[in-house]
């Protein structure tokens, strides 16, 4: 009897342990109050800790999201397996991601690609608010390669200062198959992408 018992505690551990240990994503989720994820953070938590099994797809209900998003490698992306985050009503103006800009360069992005492969985020506007100095929207960084910004708006600061790009990539490796493709950038420097390769 005391053996059972042991048995019955521990498959009543393991299944409330269950959600901790999530199958890898595959298929259509969505973004927001309503959402399978809550915020883009929520939603990057799960990639990263599950991985991929197949397309992704995030569809993000209308709203703005103040959130500082880092995706960084996701365990089974490939060219048939990518991750797509899009604004659910296809409208770039319909979805917000925003974070402040700031007075120093540490930490200067709303979203930063950082490792991740084969992702394209499109039709969502992703913008830093403010007139700070450092106001960069897009960070691409590490080994990031086969990434696509589309049919986005990035807003930078709207200081005019060097330091505002609408994405800026800074990697040593190959790109892939990478692109910025019929976006609209407003504010910042002037400069829509900044690439240097080390």
């Amino acid at each position: 009897m005391y053996f059972a018992l042991r048995s019955h505690v521990l498959l009543l551990v393991l299944l409330a342990c269950a959600p901790l240990f999530g199958q890898p994503l595959n298929g259509t989720y969505t973004i927001g109050t309503a959402g399978n994820y809550p915020t883009f953070t929520a939603a990057v938590t799960a990639l990263t800790t599950n991985g991929i099994s197949g397309p992704v797809t995030f569809n993000v209900f209308s709203g703005t999201y103040a959130e500082q998003v880092v995706i960084g490698p996701v365990t089974g992306t490939s060219a048939v397996n990518t991750i797509t985050f899009q604004s659910l009503a296809l409208d770039s103006t319909a979805v917000t991601l925003v974070h402040p800009s700031q007075p120093g360069n540490v930490n200067d992005f709303a979203l930063r690609l950082n490792g991740v492969d084969h992702i394209t985020v499109r039709k969502i506007t992703v913008q830093r608010s403010g007139a700070l100095t450092y106001g960069t929207v897009i960070d691409v960084m590490g080994t990031s390669t086969d990434w696509n910004v589309r049919n986005c708006r990035l807003l930078p600061s709207t200081s005019t200062a060097a330091y505002n790009y609408g994405v800026s990539v800074f990697t040593s490796t190959n790109l892939g198959v990478s692109s910025v493709r019929d976006c609209r950038v407003n504010n910042g420097s002037g400069l829509g992408v900044g690439i240097v390769s080390g």
